[in-house]
């Protein structure tokens, strides 16, 4: 019983004199939330069918090996090498039908957006992931695109009488500095791409609004906690009898 006596004078004094920090915790200043940004882009320049490629990360004298196929396709870009771990040859075989068909990226005019899965640290290199459609137009006199076998053995269907094949890519992101490919390597893509480098980002919300209010209304808050605080005291000491404060 006296338990719950001083538990219920706690919270009495604490609902008398706390005004401001009941205060600042309901009318928060800031907020933060993930949002997702665009944080770099590049220009693909064309692409490169390796052989044998081994790369590692070195950080003080030790190194570190990146899990990538020893063969495969990689893009480059101005800066950066996109080495392309799953998906590379389905991007390039619907790549390889502009001759034959007009092919568009659905929504983004050749924009092509990875995400940022994991950035690079010292023993690891920056890790993507995509998954876009690409949206497959007959030109004038050709046979709808996904009439044909060949069409439909890469993954074009009709989505909304629209044939679309949806395309998923993970990869890592290599600077270009660091891999000696020679230009006898690289090909062209049939249509110049570009891609956007997205991630998820910690964004600070400011309310100045709040922080105005507050601060008008701390000092009378301030004043009613001085106010208040002796009225606990005497209120703690009527409840249980503990003689006078001095």
């Amino acid at each position: 019983m006296k338990s719950i006596r001083h538990l219920m004078c706690a919270l009495a004094i604490f609902s008398l004199c706390g005004c401001t920090v009941l205060l600042w915790g309901v009318n928060q200043p800031t907020s933060q939330r993930m949002e997702y940004r665009k944080i770099s882009s590049d220009n693909i320049a064309g692409v490169y069918r390796y052989k044998g490629l081994q790369a590692s990360v070195v950080n003080n004298g030790v190194n570190y090996p990146v899990d990538i196929p020893p063969d495969g396709l990689a893009f480059s870009g101005k800066e950066n090498i996109y080495v392309v771990t799953v998906g590379g040859e389905h991007l390039l075989e619907t790549d390889a039908l502009h001759s034959q068909y007009h092919l568009e990226l659905k929504g983004n005019d050749n924009i092509i957006k990875l995400k940022l899965v994991s950035p690079a640290t010292k023993r690891t290199v920056a890790r993507f992931e995509g998954d876009f459609d690409v949206i497959a137009r007959n030109k004038s006199g050709a046979v709808s695109p996904c009439e044909e076998k060949d069409m439909q053995s890469i993954g074009f269907h009709y989505s909304d009488n629209v044939c679309v094949s949806n395309i998923k890519i993970n990869g890592v992101i290599i600077p270009e500095k660091s891999l000696k490919f020679s230009d006898g390597q690289q090909s062209k893509t049939a249509s110049q791409y570009k891609i956007e480098l997205w991630a998820y980002k910690q964004v600070t919300d400011i309310y100045a609004e709040n922080i105005l209010t507050n601060v008008v209304v701390t000092p009378i808050a301030a004043a009613a906690d001085i106010i208040f605080f002796p009225i606990s005291l005497k209120f703690f000491k009527a409840t249980n009898g503990m003689g006078s404060y001095r």
